[in-house]
């Protein structure tokens, strides 16, 4: 028990040197955390998620190392949000936690993410089809085993997530929360995914692709 209060206490003073960096360095209106900084279960190899509003006059991405930990800040100025945006840029701080937000505009955004996301137009059967037909096509191409084949390799095991979101009637949100919601929700899936990941292999990957058949029919 005394371990676990330490480690949620290292938690939480690396949060609060990485926030004070944020406000030192970009003065915000709001700022919306994200991942595993959002739901206390960052470690050591964790990266910072956050969306930033201020008074900057461009769109910019904070990198930068604080406290040990590799920051991916994404920093919007206030006038973009004013207008019409595109909402699939800012997908991924749904559920968020925000910490700051002097002017209501973190809290419109996130209400407006969770309407979004809620309104989701599931595909069409025959549009699911039309991408498990893609996937198999691109398992025949990577089966010659040359520089092209290896590209699709890759680019199938990317998109391919996507697809199983979407063979699930589920909004895709980008790797981090896709992944975290296959754990939770598909283990099996998860185990399958992961192993076309792990082992490189046409078999695990031919595996994967059987797995989203099933899953359609």
């Amino acid at each position: 028990m005394q371990k676990l209060f330490e480690d949620l206490e290292v938690r939480m003073i690396k949060k609060r040197k990485i926030l004070e960096y944020l406000i030192k360095e970009y003065d915000p209106t709001s700022i919306i955390v994200y991942g595993s900084f959002a739901n206390d279960t960052n470690d050591a190899h964790s990266d910072f998620d956050a969306l930033v509003i201020c008074s900057k006059s461009h769109k910019m991405h904070d990198d930068n190392v604080i406290d040990n930990t590799e920051l991916d800040v994404f920093i919007y100025p206030t006038e973009y949000f004013v207008d019409e945006y595109d909402i699939s840029e800012i997908l991924q701080i749904e559920n968020g936690d925000l910490l700051l937000d002097k002017e209501g505009i973190g809290a419109k955004l996130l209400r407006e993410v969770e309407a979004y996301v809620s309104n989701y137009d599931a595909k069409s059967i025959s549009e699911k089809q039309m991408e498990l037909s893609w996937c198999k096509k691109m398992l025949k191409r990577i089966e010659r085993e040359d520089i092209e084949g290896l590209y699709r390799w890759h680019w199938l095991l990317m998109d391919s997530l996507e697809i199983y979101f979407d063979i699930k009637n589920e909004m895709y949100l980008g790797p981090k929360k896709s992944l975290d919601l296959l754990l939770k929700y598909d283990k099996k899936g998860f185990e399958i995914y992961k192993e076309a990941l792990e082992f490189k292999e046409v078999d695990s990957l031919k595996k994967w692709i059987n797995y989203l058949e099933k899953s359609l029919n």
